[in-house]
């Protein structure tokens, strides 16, 4: 239920069509952000008076941002039309480029990806200052699933490891506090976009996980759109991992009554548990919280390392040893290089 269900009623029940409303604001953000990306790196072409370094970085963070919005229209649509507009396009050929240049083929998309992303790598700092800003690890991360997407393993193995080797990122120790405002300054974020409790700039994920009737702090809103998670999901957690502190499976509610989210008094599931990832925001302003949003931290890079290592060379001492870091750091069991006989069972 909620004001959600309307824009995902279509893809659950595989009906949309080219005018949906939320692919097309998905392609218009994206296209918007490679415009003004084109339009930095047209304007470095004039530049005069800054050294060569600099500019380069300048130029660096735009094709960070072109390559990250071109990865994020090719996951949703395939290949789409690479736009570059000349110095001194008129409006009315920039409109003809708009709408007559075709689809890129595939490896001209990939490869305008893998050159962008190369440069800004080569280009952009390691630290992230401020948040949010480009670096050379964000670079990277992106580069590393594109490589991933396209199956290519040794690239990706590779990317993940020079991300790796910059000795900049780390584990967060205490996986339940890292959403939280508290955690967001870890060294495990490596591409993020930084949140506000501010309407338009702001995480409004939790008021659609919050349960009916929860006690929420009244600076705290509680949608009728409802994110749940299956109890087959949970289920995968052995019982004494660290990562089960993020899930709500019971409350007492406004009333003081108890409710059960897991599974009802005869065992049935009821696939209405909830992922408190992002820990509500003490300070939030109705549904605007401020924690970071994070789309690649060095856990997703190490698993990367090691399916890719596994895709070609099965079972691997170093895969095992990648995967049981995330594991230790979950305080749960970990796996064995001998309970794997094939590179599909990884």
């Amino acid at each position: 239920g909620g004001g959600l269900e309307r824009n995902a009623s279509p893809f659950i029940n595989f009906t949309w069509d080219v005018s949906d409303p939320l692919l097309n604001s998905f392609w218009v953000k994206m296209y918007a952000a490679i415009s003004s990306a084109n339009s930095v790196l047209n304007v470095t072409s004039g530049l005069s008076g800054l050294s060569e370094e600099k500019i380069n970085s300048i130029r660096g963070e735009a094709k960070f941002i072109r390559a990250a919005s071109y990865y994020f229209l090719y996951n949703l649509f395939g290949t789409v039309p690479i736009i570059e507009i000349p110095q001194d396009a008129s409006p009315d050929s920039i409109e003809q480029i708009g709408k007559n240049t075709p689809r890129a083929t595939q490896q001209e998309m990939v490869n305008y990806m893998v050159e962008d992303l190369t440069f800004a790598s080569q280009n952009l700092p390691v630290e992230e200052n401020p948040i949010g800003k480009a670096t050379k690890g964000s670079a990277l991360a992106v580069l590393t699933k594109l490589y991933m997407h396209e199956k290519d393993w040794k690239n990706a193995a590779a990317t993940a490891k020079q991300i790796m080797d910059l000795h900049y990122y780390s584990l967060y120790d205490n996986y339940a506090d890292m959403f939280s405002i508290e955690g967001e300054n870890n060294k495990e974020y490596i591409y993020r976009a930084p949140c506000i409790a501010q309407n338009g700039y702001s995480n409004n994920y939790m008021a659609h996980t919050f349960p009916p009737s929860y006690p929420v702090q009244s600076n705290w809103d509680n949608f009728g759109a409802q994110f749940r998670t299956y109890t087959t999901f949970y289920d995968t957690f052995s019982a004494n991992d660290a990562r089960l502190k993020c899930f709500v499976t019971h409350y007492t509610n406004q009333s003081g009554q108890e409710v059960e989210l897991l599974r009802d008094a005869n065992g049935k599931p009821l696939n209405n548990v909830r992922s408190f990832k992002y820990r509500p925001d003490p300070n939030a302003k109705g549904e605007n919280m401020g924690n970071d949003i994070v789309y690649i931290r060095l856990a997703d890079i190490l698993l990367c390392r090691a399916e890719a290592l596994n895709e070609m060379n099965g079972p691997n001492n170093e895969s095992i040893q990648l995967i049981n870091q995330i594991r230790q750091r979950a305080k749960t069991d970990e796996v064995q290089l001998s309970d794997f006989t094939s590179k599909e069972s990884l």
